[in-house]
C-alpha cells in the first residue's frame, strides 16, 4: 500500500488524537492537584527501582516532566500524550485487523467517547501509561500473528518491559497471551526461539525491579494482600456494568461486538489468541476484584 493511501486512514485518528490532547491539556488547569499526584511527586524526588504500590516507571518519567517546570500543566503532560497515542493506536488495530477509513474512524471514536478516557488520561497515575502500554502490546502482538518477524518480537519485548515496569496489570496480561498462543492453533510459535527472545527481554528490563523488591522484603505482595481486603466485595453483575458505564454504556456493545469477531476471525486476519487473552485478563480481574 503506499504511503499517501496508508496516510489517509490515519488522516481523522491524527486529528481526534491531537484534538483529545489539545482539550487535555486546555483543561489541565481547571482542577488543584489531586492527592495521589502528591504521592507521585514526591516519589519523583526520591528516585528508585520500585516504591511499596507500584514499579518505578511513573515515577521517573513524572521526574523527567517537573524537567519543564514544576505545574499541573507540566505534571499532565505525559498523561495527556498517553491518551493521544491510544487514541492512534486504536486506529492502527483497527487498519491491522483489515478494517477500512470508517474501522479506524469508529476504533479512535470509541476510545475518546468513554468517559473513562478523560479521567484516566487526565492527571498523573500509572493508569495513563498502562492503558497505552497494554494497547500497543495488543497492536504489536497483532503484528507479531501476521508477521513475525524477530524485529517486532524485539519490539514486543520492550513494549512489554516497559508495561511490567509500570504497573503489575501486564503480568496478567501477558499470562493472557501466553494463554491465547498455547489454546490456540498458533502454539507452534512457541517452538520457536522468538517469543523466549521477547520475554527474555521483558524480563531483563524488569529484573531491577524484582531485585529491589527482593532487597526491600517484597511489600508489594504486602501491599496487593491489604488492598484486597479493603476493596469491595461486589457481584460481577455490578462490575461488569461498571465497566460498560465506563465504557459508554451506548459503546459497549461495539467492544462486545468486536471481542465476538476476534473469536471468529478465520484466515491471514485470524487474532484469537488476543481474543482468548481479553477473556483470560478480564476473568482474572473480576475473579479478584
Amino acid at each position: 500500500m503506499k504511503f499517501g493511501k496508508a496516510a489517509s486512514y490515519l488522516l481523522s485518528p491524527v486529528a481526534f488524537a491531537l484534538l483529545a490532547f489539545a482539550l487535555l491539556m486546555a483543561t489541565a488547569n481547571n482542577y488543584g492537584i489531586f492527592t495521589d499526584e502528591l504521592y507521585l511527586y514526591a516519589c519523583a524526588q526520591h528516585l528508585a527501582f520500585g516504591y511499596v504500590d507500584q514499579p518505578p516507571f511513573i515515577a521517573w518519567v513524572t521526574r523527567f516532566s517537573l524537567v519543564f517546570g514544576k505545574s499541573l500543566f507540566v505534571l499532565r503532560f505525559f498523561p495527556a500524550l498517553a491518551g493521544a497515542g491510544t487514541v492512534l493506536l486504536a486506529a492502527a488495530i483497527a487498519r491491522a485487523l483489515g478494517g477500512k477509513r470508517f474501522a479506524a474512524v469508529l476504533a479512535s471514536l470509541s476510545i475518546l467517547c468513554g468517559s473513562a478516557f478523560w479521567i484516566m488520561f487526565g492527571y498523573v497515575s500509572m493508569n495513563a501509561y498502562d492503558i497505552f502500554f497494554i494497547t500497543l502490546v495488543s497492536y504489536l502482538f497483532i503484528l507479531v500473528l501476521q508477521k513475525g518477524t524477530m524485529l517486532l518480537w524485539i519490539l514486543l519485548g520492550i513494549a512489554v518491559g516497559l508495561g511490567l515496569n509500570t504497573k503489575l496489570t501486564m503480568l496478567v496480561f501477558s499470562f493472557g497471551l501466553f494463554a491465547g498462543l498455547l489454546l490456540t492453533s498458533r502454539r507452534r510459535l512457541l517452538l520457536t526461539r522468538y517469543p523466549y527472545i521477547a520475554a527474555a527481554i521483558a524480563l531483563a528490563m524488569f529484573i531491577p525491579h524484582l531485585v529491589w523488591q527482593a532487597a526491600n522484603g517484597w511489600p508489594t505482595l504486602e501491599f496487593i494482600r491489604m488492598a484486597g481486603e479493603k476493596n469491595l466485595n461486589l457481584p460481577v453483575t455490578t462490575l461488569i456494568l461498571q465497566l460498560a458505564v465506563a465504557a459508554n454504556l451506548f459503546l459497549f456493545p461495539i467492544w462486545v461486538t468486536g471481542l465476538w469477531i476476534l473469536f471468529r476471525r478465520a484466515g491471514r486476519l485470524s487474532v484469537r489468541p488476543l481474543a482468548i487473552a481479553a477473556v483470560v485478563f478480564f476473568a482474572i480481574y473480576l475473579a479478584n476484584p
